[in-house]
């Protein structure tokens, strides 16, 4: 499946579009998968970090300024202590 630019899918999730935020999850569950498993050496560890920080990110969404790419922003809510 090829994506569109993330601000395309920013954009309408701001607007309540929850079908677009789900469109940016599946553009980037291999990078945050990728990432924890990096961080955690260990697979199922590393997808649920993975899934929590998209959940913190559902639930912070709002916050997102767009000063930086939605990745950046993911991974500092994501996975930064």
């Amino acid at each position: 499946m090829r994506f569109q630019e993330d601000h395309h899918y920013i954009e309408k999730a701001l607007r309540g579009n929850m079908n677009a935020f789900g469109q940016l999850i599946q553009k980037h569950e291999k990078y945050a998968f990728t990432l924890a498993l990096r961080i955690l050496k260990n697979r199922e560890e590393a997808e649920e970090a993975a899934q929590d920080a998209f959940m913190k990110a559902y639930h912070s969404f709002k916050t997102f300024e767009g000063k930086s790419k939605f990745t950046t922003w993911l991974y500092k809510i994501g996975f930064y202590p």
